[in-house]
């Protein structure tokens, strides 16, 4: 699954995948790079290297001071 980031300003970020039960499945860090789109790639695994089950997760970015969140559906 990619996830497109809208990055406001330059810097490092931080995306973290969590499950709708609150729990932190994946982190990703993103290197710092220059404001503009950017790109994510999840391989639908939790950070022990085990298969997500299929459902409803939260992707929350947080760069420069902000966070922003939205909801993803991992099909498979």
């Amino acid at each position: 699954m990619r996830i497109d980031l809208a990055m406001a300003g330059a810097g490092p970020a931080e995306l973290e995948v969590f499950g709708v039960d609150g729990r932190r499945v994946r982190t990703f860090f993103v290197s710092p790079g220059a404001a503009g789109e950017r790109s994510v790639s999840w391989d639908g695994r939790d950070a022990d290297g085990r298969d997500a089950p299929a459902g409803i997760y939260f992707v929350r970015l947080v760069a420069g001071g902000t966070a922003a969140m939205r909801r993803v559906v991992k099909l498979r």
